[in-house]
């Protein structure tokens, strides 16, 4: 009975260490994050910002988005050039880029998360499709 007990006490303090160890995450100093928890399946609303090593907790992780300022680019590299036609109806095939960044300020960050996010970087192709439509649009006043 004291071995049974042992090996009990034994599986149940390395299963404490398990969780502890898996409540850590890394935030790099060009990146700010959201908490999200696996559990209740709900996003934080305060945006994490400091870079470093951070206590999430159990059953959590981040979810991270760039600081820094980011390119988007429609050009023959990507297949991606645009279409579109002048006003005078004549056809235009555009190549460009542009650049942005995320905000991390009020409630943003949540706010993208919330609109756009079913996965992990959905927002970037939400960015693209924007991106075309006012792109082509604009195209149109030429």
């Amino acid at each position: 009975a004291g071995s049974a007990l042992e090996s009990c006490g034994m599986c149940a303090g390395a299963t404490i260490v398990g969780i502890f160890v898996m409540s850590w995450a890394y935030l790099d100093p060009t990146e700010m994050a959201l908490s999200y928890n696996f559990v209740w399946k709900n996003v934080d609303e305060q945006i994490v910002v400091q870079p470093g090593l951070k206590f999430v907790g159990p059953w959590n992780t981040l979810v991270r988005y760039p600081k820094t300022i980011q390119t988007m680019s429609y050009d023959n590299r990507h297949r991606d050039l645009l279409d579109g036609r002048t006003r005078d109806g004549l056809p235009l095939i555009l190549g460009l880029s542009f650049q942005y960044r995320l905000l991390a300020d009020g409630s943003s960050l949540y706010n993208l998360y919330r609109s756009f996010e079913n996965e992990v970087g959905d927002y970037i192709r939400v960015y693209q499709l924007v991106g075309m439509h006012i792109i082509t649009e604009l195209a149109t006043n030429f």
